[in-house]
C-alpha cells in the first residue's frame, strides 16, 4: 500500500500512461480489443465495433477484456510504484500472448523493475 504523499496524482497518471502505452505497443493489454472493435467499426470509433460485433465474437471479446484488465492492473501497480505484482495468473489460458505470460513478465521486469510473485511466494517474503 502506498500513501498518497509518496507521489502526486500527475506523477501516477504519467507513469500509468507510459506503462499502459508500452504494454499496448508490445501487443498486450487493450490491443486485442481494439483489433476486434476496428474489424467491426463501420466509420466510427473502435469501441462502436465491439457493440456491433456478432455473437460469434463474444468469447474473443471477453478474453480481450480480461487481457485489457491485466494490462491495466500491471500499469496501475507501476503507477503507484508498487514493485511486486502478486498473482497466480501466468497467462496460460489466453488464446494469444498475455502480458502475464513469461515473455510479458520478462520485459516488464527488465524495463520497469516489476517483480512477479504468487501469493505463496509473497507470503514467504513477508
Amino acid at each position: 500500500y502506498l500513501e498518497e504523499a509518496d507521489s502526486t496524482s500527475a506523477d501516477r497518471q504519467d507513469r500509468f500512461a507510459r506503462c499502459a502505452k508500452d504494454i499496448e505497443a508490445h501487443d498486450y493489454g487493450i490491443q486485442a480489443l481494439i483489433e476486434i472493435g476496428t474489424k467491426y467499426a463501420q466509420a466510427g470509433p473502435w469501441i462502436a465495433g465491439i457493440r456491433s460485433a456478432p455473437p460469434a465474437e463474444d468469447a474473443a471479446i471477453a478474453e480481450a477484456i480480461a487481457e485489457w484488465a491485466d494490462g491495466d492492473s500491471v500499469a496501475a501497480h507501476y503507477a503507484y510504484q508498487n514493485t511486486c505484482f502478486c498473482t497466480r495468473d501466468f497467462g496460460k489460458s489466453a488464446k494469444r500472448d498475455s502480458v502475464l505470460a513469461p515473455a510479458g513478465r520478462a520485459w516488464l521486469e527488465k524495463d520497469y523493475g516489476l517483480v512477479f510473485a504468487t501469493p505463496d511466494e509473497l507470503a514467504k517474503e513477508i
